[in-house]
């Protein structure tokens, strides 16, 4: 909101911002990227959950798509949509019954149907994502086998492969607008914001860059890999002895603990260096330090100050944090505390 109230008064854009998607719709940009990226912080959720978090980051880009993308595709986002709020309905379902099985013949075949319109049709040459293409290919795939499964009686593994047909091109589509957005916002920030500025804690967005890194790539693919496979059964036979041996207690003398508790206290260490590492890096302005002003190198000086301050707490509170986590009773760890505190 902030970069677009700026960029409104330096009057750069136009009133409506068009082309910009991020400046023109601020909430609905972050809903779909803070829900895109912060679901996979619970290990195992509902699958009504996920729908809901699905479904609103969904409704929020159907809201961009508007006046962006061409009707033509328009019309298979909506499509896709409401075949997939058709199919998590159906997932809710647990009683087996001739109607339900003759409902899920149906909305398999209309994937397959429409999934094979849009891929053969020669429109798609005005697609911006190429990727999606592949989406919509694995959901047909998916949606033929969930009819024959469906035929011979395999009601289950018939409503897996439906679900996971169309929950695989909405979470796609939505993983790589993720993306979109993220680098079209980066790229705003940094143009606009030359100078660093007390309101964004100093941050260099010539450091930063204009682009999102590699490794967000990375993990949207493999968090789609992970929402995709916990469809499957398979995915559970795999996941749940894994957790059985990171869960088991182990003792040693009279320390019990487990190698998830280890497995975190590394975790948060690595974040705590990790952010004091990139506070002070992305803070830091080290080449415009010489030729500048008494008054400016002052004021440097006394932000490297409060950065060290703020370095010490950011390790203090992950040290802290991580051996909590490890099960070391708290008594100990003030002792601990207490001896670094001394030295």
């Amino acid at each position: 909101m902030a970069l677009k109230q700026m960029i409104r008064q330096q009057n750069l854009l136009r009133s409506d911002f068009s082309g910009q998607l991020v400046l023109r719709y601020p909430l609905l940009s972050a809903l779909i990227i803070v829900f895109n990226l912060f679901q996979f912080i619970f290990p195992t959720p509902p699958f009504i959950f996920n729908c809901i978090l699905w479904i609103i980051s969904a409704i929020s880009l159907t809201v961009i798509f508007r006046n962006f993308i061409t009707k033509f595709w328009m019309v298979f986002w909506l499509s896709m949509l409401l075949l997939f709020l058709l199919g998590c309905a159906d997932n809710i379902v647990l009683q087996a019954s001739r109607i339900e099985r003759l409902g899920m013949l149906f909305l398999a075949g209309a994937g397959v149907i429409c999934g094979l319109f849009f891929l053969l049709n020669p429109r798609k040459s005005d697609l911006r994502e190429k990727l999606i293409l592949y989406f919509i290919g694995l959901m047909v795939l998916l949606e033929l086998a969930s009819i024959f499964t469906n035929m011979y009686g395999r009601y289950n593994l018939s409503k897996t492969l439906l679900v996971s047909g169309y929950c695989n091109v909405i979470i796609g589509i939505l993983f790589l607008w993720t993306v979109r957005l993220i680098n079209e916002g980066l790229s705003l920030a940094s143009q606009q914001y030359t100078k660093q500025s007390k309101n964004l804690f100093y941050i260099n967005f010539d450091i930063v860059g204009g682009k999102a890194p590699a490794l967000l790539y990375i993990l949207l693919v493999f968090g789609w890999f992970i929402l995709f496979g916990r469809n499957f059964y398979v995915f559970t036979m795999i996941t749940e002895p894994l957790e059985t041996f990171f869960a088991s207690e182990r003792t040693i003398g009279s320390y019990t603990f487990t190698i998830n508790n280890i497995l975190v206290f590394f975790l948060i260490m690595g974040l705590t260096f990790l952010t004091s590492k990139v506070v002070s890096f992305f803070a830091s302005d080290k080449h415009s330090v010489h030729g500048s002003t008494k008054a400016e190198q002052n004021r440097k000086a006394g932000v490297g100050s409060w950065l060290l301050l703020i370095h010490i707490a950011i390790i203090s509170t992950g040290l802290f944090l991580g051996l909590a986590a490890t099960g070391i009773p708290l008594d100990r760890i003030t002792i601990i505390l207490g001896a670094l505190g001394v030295g």
